[in-house]
């Protein structure tokens, strides 16, 4: 569809016409239109009196030499002002006049209307309020009146819209050519389709132009979604590892006072200074053997050492080096970004580091002692210390973000074999009819552990708020300049935090929240777990939300005939 050819045209009209609505206070609204008479959609008065309009008559568009290229939709911050459109908003526009200024009948309007915000998860209305507000950019660019009710053909027209815009790359603001997909079109159609039914219009998406468009756009790109790469158990070892060291530096002092200390070494601190990153040979997955090229004293001749990882994450000296993310060349030990820690450098961090955890004599240094050692380390950020307990649980629990990102400490309780954790309502059953209660068990290694990581969170959150936590506190809370403990980490940050914590750990590719949850299924259906036993365990209503999963699996596992025909062989 070419908008430029099919764009209604009509003279230019001055910016400087007013809304011809109503304040909910009753003074008359200050927001500009482009048409005499017209409402501007924000004002209680619009939503009294709706604009009925032809779409011809009441749009304005510019010439066609003047018209804009196709833009990004533009993304305007959620507000929670009066001026906003919401359900909430609504019902007060409605119910007000029949109040009659009484003030139990308004009292019972703020109730009404705190009840209607509920009416949707709070995902779908911020979603719903971000399509509407880029509709209404989308009509203010072309002309088009995006005030209910709205004509169809300018429903179609925004469908045309946003599959030649295409798909935005956030990082440098241009189009990557790709279409959008078909679940995110149908999400904005669905935002004007609500806003029409809470205002008792007619549901212009039902139409059948609207409707063929859509169906058209399903037949050539497709319904089926790409989900977010999966973050499996080898990678949820190197994203825990990574986010328990405390800080650059902590991270190079522990794995030097893991390598000095390691019985089978025998390392000197300056054979530990003398090291590059091309004498470390670090493998592929974290449950394999490290080896390292060592230069010993009087001789230019390089010695392979091999180091097998510790299945105790704590005194894992694989698991430190890897988490150190050395350069391939140049040294591993740095006291600055290019001068190399000198032997006595060396020798000062284990001998520090020794005095902290009360060991006085180096040379006899059991496992206990080395775990001594490394719990005596300061802790991490306060965001990593909280981001390792989410993603923790996120992967045993096979939650959604939102089933942990909104929960209270009154919702879970640590008992001997874990964390139960009752989940109110989830996507499947947002009423609350019956509450899910999953059971997250312990790790037996103490860096995988989620039931670890989230008491060593609480133990960090008590300090942060110079008190015990309350059962309606936040377990996993925003973290910024403010530090706002009592506000729920949203959704989003809790992709971020994935997102972060899967890069910094060396992981490539396309990494969320809902990674954690992939990962674990694709686990569980590879561990021959049953299907009924993974649908329990993760919320899901039916079994067949797992056939996403089942293919992903069934790809790479034993249902696959070639792998079998290719063990025969062997």
């Amino acid at each position: 569809m070419d908008l430029d050819a099919q764009q209604p045209t009509s003279t230019h009209t001055p910016a400087t016409l007013l809304c011809a609505g109503h304040t909910r206070f009753g003074k008359a609204c200050t927001n500009q239109v482009r048409t005499p008479g017209a409402f501007c959609g924000r004002c209680t008065g619009s939503r009294l009196t709706p604009n009925a309009a032809p779409v011809a008559e009441a749009a304005d568009a510019p010439p066609p030499a003047e018209r804009p290229n196709l833009r990004p939709p533009v993304a305007v911050p959620a507000s929670t002002s009066l001026n906003e459109w919401t359900v909430a908003n609504e019902l007060i526009a409605r119910l007000t006049p029949f109040a009659g200024g009484d003030s139990e009948l308004l009292s019972l309007i703020e109730v009404g209307a705190r009840l209607a915000e509920n009416s949707r998860a709070e995902n779908t209305k911020a979603s719903y309020r971000q399509h509407y507000r880029t509709f209404e950019t989308f009509g203010a660019t072309y002309g088009l009146d995006t005030t209910p009710p709205v004509d169809p053909a300018v429903v179609a027209y925004f469908v045309a819209y946003l599959e030649h815009a295409g798909r935005l790359d956030r990082a440098t603001g241009e189009r990557t050519g790709e279409p959008l997909s078909h679940g995110y079109v149908r999400q904005a159609i669905s935002a004007i389709g609500h806003r029409h039914i809470i205002n008792g219009l007619d549901n212009p998406t039902d139409d059948p132009i609207v409707r063929g468009i859509l169906d058209g756009h399903a037949k050539q790109h497709g319904v089926d979604q790409d989900g977010k790469d999966p973050i499996r158990g080898a990678d949820l070892a190197r994203i825990i590892t990574t986010l328990s060291q405390p800080h650059p530096t902590g991270a190079r002092d522990l794995a030097i006072c893991l390598l000095a200390t390691h019985p089978d070494l025998h390392l000197t601190a300056g054979a530990i200074a003398r090291l590059d990153g091309e004498h470390l040979q670090i493998p592929a997955q974290p449950d394999q053997a490290m080896t390292i090229l060592v230069s010993r004293r009087g001789t230019r001749a390089l010695t392979p050492i091999e180091i097998a990882p510790d299945p105790e994450g704590a005194t894992c000296t694989v698991g430190a080096l890897r988490a150190l993310d050395p350069a391939p060349f140049g040294p591993v030990f740095r006291s600055r970004p290019a001068a190399r820690l000198t032997r006595n450098g060396i020798q000062r961090i284990i001998d520090t580091n020794l005095d902290r955890a009360g060991l006085t004599d180096p040379t006899r240094l059991d496992e206990g002692a080395r775990r001594q050692i490394s719990t005596a380390f300061p802790g991490g950020r306060s965001e990593d210390i909280r981001d390792r307990a989410l993603i923790a649980n996120l992967y045993w629990g096979c939650f959604r973000a939102s089933e942990l990102t909104q929960r209270d400490w009154r919702h879970l309780k640590i008992v001997t074999e874990g964390i139960e954790w009752t989940i109110p309502n989830d996507k499947t059953n947002q009423e609350g009819r019956q509450r899910r209660v999953t059971g997250v068990p312990r790790h037996n290694d103490p860096f995988l552990c989620p039931v670890l990581a989230l008491e060593e969170w609480r133990t960090h959150l008590e300090t942060l708020i110079d008190r015990p936590v309350k059962a309606s506190d936040p377990v996993f809370p925003t973290l910024d300049r403010r530090t706002r403990l009592t506000a729920h980490m949203s959704v989003q940050a809790a992709n971020h935090a994935v997102q972060q914590a899967a890069h910094r750990a060396g992981l490539d590719g396309d990494y969320g929240s809902h990674s954690l949850r992939s990962g674990f299924t694709t686990d569980a259906l590879d561990g021959d777990v049953t299907r009924d036993q993974i649908r329990h365990h993760g919320g899901w209503r039916n079994s067949q939300s797992l056939d996403p999963y089942i293919r992903r699996s069934a790809t790479w596992a034993r249902t696959n005939p070639a792998i079998q025909m290719l063990n025969r062989e062997s």
